[in-house]
């Protein structure tokens, strides 16, 4: 940072990325961005475990698509911002609308064979190991 820049107003972009979460640029239509939900991923002996951290989800508010090598969960969280006429932001840190995280799977994945469930604002995808 310049010693010119102390003080000045953040623009959006950067405001994004000093946040836990990303935005993918790849938009899904014009003006439509997703946000990166935090994601961690454990391998076992029995295969692979994808927990994504993302609170606030209903039914069918998730996808989890499963490609031969990867899987992509994505979704969308509705915040709910109808506080009131005259409502004024303050503060806005959680990030709201489309989502979407993609991990390479290391083996050859079986979408029969995925299990998948969401619980306590987790949606755990569980990919066994292949048995070729």
């Amino acid at each position: 940072m310049k010693a010119h820049d102390i003080g000045r107003q953040l623009t959006y972009p950067e405001r994004i990325e000093s946040r836990p979460y990303r935005l993918s640029l790849a938009a899904r239509s014009p003006g439509q961005y997703r946000w990166r939900p935090p994601t961690n991923v454990f391998q076992t002996d029995a295969g692979m475990i994808v927990q994504v951290e993302v609170a606030g989800l209903g039914r069918g508010d998730f996808d989890v698509d499963v490609g031969e090598r990867h899987l992509t969960i994505s979704g969308v969280r509705r915040l709910d911002t109808a506080f009131g006429p005259r409502t004024a932001c303050q503060q806005v840190e959680i990030a709201g609308g489309h989502f979407a995280t993609e991990v390479d799977v290391p083996w050859k994945a079986d979408p029969s064979a995925v299990e998948t469930s969401y619980r306590d604002g987790f949606i755990v995808v569980r990919v066994p190991k292949s048995q070729a």
